[in-house]
């Protein structure tokens, strides 16, 4: 049997008291540059094989799991404090939002704190006033469309679509086409 061979291509990781594990073949790549660029600390990552990421990552005291044969385009955020699951085969087209928080306090005194403190998490959330967070979970074969956002606390069942721009606002069956704002889904023709 032919020994699987681990191929990356131009990544740039920060990494602190960190676990980083992945499979054979993964590709990164940031739009605008010829490298990725992932931060994360006290976090666990796995990645599965033949997996090709394009997108920034932040990640902070959390676990985010990316499976096989998967692809997530070029514009792409994902902010990631609580847990994100995503299955194998799913894409994940260019210019979308997975965030599993809020970024912020909702009170706006610990935003004025924030502010006040010069922001020093810079992009990632703040660690002192650690905003209301919970687990997103994408399953396999999942397509989601341009410029949509995923929300914390979502799940997206196998075999489903996000429509382009859907700001995804509750879970989603198996095998439907969530589309708009406010969401609509349908079931998928095969």
């Amino acid at each position: 049997m032919a020994q699987e061979q681990l191929r990356i291509h131009n990544i740039e990781i920060t990494a602190l008291e960190s676990l980083f594990e992945i499979g054979s073949y993964f590709f990164g790549q940031h739009l605008g540059e010829n490298i990725l660029k992932w931060n994360f600390a006290k976090a666990k990552v796995a990645v599965g094989k033949n997996t090709r990421l394009q997108c920034a990552i932040n990640q902070n005291d959390a676990f985010l799991s990316i499976g096989s044969n998967s692809f997530i385009n070029s514009g792409t955020s994902i902010s990631c404090i609580n847990n994100i699951i995503i299955g194998n085969y799913v894409m994940i087209s260019y210019d979308c939002l997975i965030f599993d928080n809020n970024s912020h306090a909702l009170n706006y005194q610990m935003r004025r704190q924030e502010i006040d403190n010069g922001f020093p998490n810079g992009t990632l959330p703040s660690t002192t006033t650690k905003p209301k967070n919970a687990p997103i979970a994408i399953f396999d074969d999942v397509w989601i469309g341009a410029r949509s956002t995923i929300l914390k606390g979502i799940s997206i069942k196998s075999k489903s679509i996000v429509a382009c721009n859907t700001i995804v606002t509750s879970n989603v069956d198996e095998h439907v086409l969530v589309y708009g704002n406010p969401n609509k889904h349908k079931a998928i023709a095969i």
